[in-house]
């Protein structure tokens, strides 16, 4: 591995994320520039997993998307699980760290798709569409198990009118 494989600009950036937290800083994108990398972000890999898919074999591709499916359910009920047996964390803050670690990291994605490239490391180019797939069962689940969590502890979110 060479040094220019790190200097690709979605790992600098993911480490200068990291540095900024170790130092305890403040760093932030002003509101309006973090919904244009949003959008930026999820249009580059809606058109990019959609071009993907169309072109892959269907057989393989529908078998990743149906493991993709049921990772997306499972990952966030056994991380409740774990995260309540052995965890001892309060079942609300259990639903909504299981829903995070259900869901998936499109930086994360990016920076490993930047750094195999970068490494010259050839892979499935329509697993990007694996992204989408399971980040919304992930939040649902993560939901289900926040109002199951709410009933267990006996809270009842009051609703107000402005």
């Amino acid at each position: 591995m060479s040094l220019s494989s790190l200097l690709v600009p979605a790992i600098l950036f993911f480490a200068l994320g990291m540095f900024a937290c170790l130092i305890k800083s403040d760093l932030k994108f002003p509101p309006d520039m973090h919904r244009m990398i949003v959008i930026y972000l999820l249009i580059g890999i809606g058109l990019h997993g959609g071009k993907e898919l169309a072109a892959a074999d269907m057989g393989d591709a529908l078998s990743a998307v149906w493991a993709a499916l049921g990772f997306g359910i499972a990952l966030p009920i056994v991380a409740y699980i774990i995260l309540r047996g052995l965890g001892k964390i309060d079942p609300l803050n259990a639903a909504a760290i299981s829903a995070h670690y259900g869901s998936v990291s499109a930086g994360t994605y990016m920076t490993a798709v930047a750094f195999l490239g970068g490494i010259g490391v050839t892979y499935e180019a329509y697993p990007v569409i694996m992204l989408a797939i399971m980040e919304s069962p992930a939040i649902m689940i993560g939901l289900v198990l926040a109002g199951y969590s709410r009933r267990v502890m006996g809270e009842h979110p009051k609703l107000t009118k402005e």
